[in-house]
């Protein structure tokens, strides 16, 4: 029996990826067993799903085209490398302006800011494509408790998401995993936490007015 050339090229290339896969993942276990502590947490956080955006075209309608600066900011905090320019010190604390420092300092607005350039363009988006989308709507009116009890607003929500003229209440988190306090744990373990942290905080309230509820 003859074996037509094609397949075994494919054939060959096949067996080929499957020996560079195997030799690469040994390197870099190599290279993660020698690393210290932070170096690991770099490699496990930056090993998948995280250079879809090094190749996205920039489109600007899609607010796809950074600029010199954001992109090159974007690969320091990628690869835990000191951002270029920053101010010596914080105006709020009048504390040394470290990236981990802008990251984590609430006095001075950055984690709000952060939080908003999330939330506005979700919601833009979300406009969009569902009916009825609200910014920042009232879960649970607190002074209409009793006795009176905390606020909770969401970042937007929006009707027939799932279900139609179901509600779907949106909520945004910034987390900075790399903080010291959160230096122990796992980036997913992070961000697990701070979702049950949410549902605890939101879900008897969403299922009281019988919406469904996302945190990101």
């Amino acid at each position: 029996m003859i074996i037509p050339a094609d397949s075994l090229v494919f054939s060959y290339r096949v067996t080929y990826l499957k020996s560079q896969e195997v030799f690469y993942s040994q390197v870099y276990d190599t290279i993660f067993d020698k690393s210290d502590p932070m170096i690991q947490r770099l490699l496990t956080r930056n090993k998948h799903n995280l250079s879809a955006r090094l190749t996205a075209l920039p489109v600007r309608k899609d607010d796809f085209n950074l600029s010199s600066v954001e992109f090159r900011d974007a690969l320091c905090l990628r690869y835990m490398k000191p951002l270029l320019q920053l101010p010596p010190v914080c105006d709020g604390f009048n504390a040394p302006f470290t990236t981990t420092y802008a990251l984590d300092c609430r006095k001075g607005g950055l984690v709000i800011h952060r939080h908003h350039e999330i939330r506005d363009p979700f919601h833009e988006l979300s406009s969009l494509v569902w009916s009825c989308t609200v910014k920042e709507p009232v879960i649970r009116d607190g002074s209409l408790s009793d006795p009176p009890c905390e606020t909770l607003i969401a970042d937007f929500s929006a009707r027939g998401v799932l279900q139609p003229q179901a509600t779907a209440l949106f909520d945004v988190r910034v987390i900075n995993t790399d903080a010291p306090s959160y230096i122990n744990k796992t980036p997913d373990t992070v961000l697990k936490n701070a979702e049950k942290e949410k549902k605890m905080k939101y879900g008897c309230a969403c299922e009281d007015r019988h919406a469904i509820v996302y945190f990101h």
